[in-house]
């Protein structure tokens, strides 16, 4: 069954790379309200299962996830240690001999990090919002999504009432992909 699955592979990341690439065509006017979508290293390469937009503020980002369906990058407990089980319990790996905090070469290092440590990496976390693609998103699914996108933009860069906005259908996230969601 795997191996069928994996023959849908490059199918299944072309079509959420061209989902990807028209959500960001399609929303590239909102930079101008500082809605802009996080720098991307290697777009060729890149499996392109969110756009992630950067927000000026915390609270914006709190206030674009609550009004479409997407996650703050922050507050997945995934994306940093603040939020890792693995690193806040010392349990870095499931088999015991292989977990690294009870390794005798890592013996006298630092095994706990302070809560400001990569305290600007945390605030770009906190402000990035996540929205996912679906290779099974019809042409009008994505048109939504980028209506969607534009209407939460408003709401948290302009202070758009969520009266004044209209919603259009859309799927909610599916929250088993995050450990913790805020």
């Amino acid at each position: 069954m795997l191996n069928v699955q994996l023959d849908r592979l490059d199918g299944i990341i072309e079509a959420m790379r061209v989902e990807k690439k028209t959500v960001l065509a399609g929303t590239r006017h909102l930079s101008n309200l500082g809605l802009t979508p996080s720098p991307m290293n290697s777009a060729d390469d890149d499996c392109a299962a969110q756009v992630m937009y950067l927000l000026p503020s915390e609270q914006a980002a709190q206030t674009f996830s609550k009004t479409i369906p997407s996650v703050v990058a922050g507050k997945t407990g995934r994306h940093n240690f603040t939020q890792w089980d693995q690193v806040l319990m010392h349990e870095g790996a499931h088999h015991p001999a292989l977990n690294p905090y009870a390794l005798p070469e890592n013996q006298g290092l630092r095994l706990d990090y302070s809560d400001d440590l990569g305290k600007r990496s945390l605030d770009i976390l906190n402000r990035t919002v996540m929205v996912a693609m679906n290779p099974a998103h019809s042409d009008t699914d994505i048109q939504d999504m980028i209506h969607n996108i534009d209407a939460a933009a408003r709401v948290a860069l302009e202070n758009a009432s969520l009266d004044d906005i209209e919603l259009r259908k859309a799927a909610p996230v599916d929250l088993q992909k995050f450990d913790s969601v805020n």
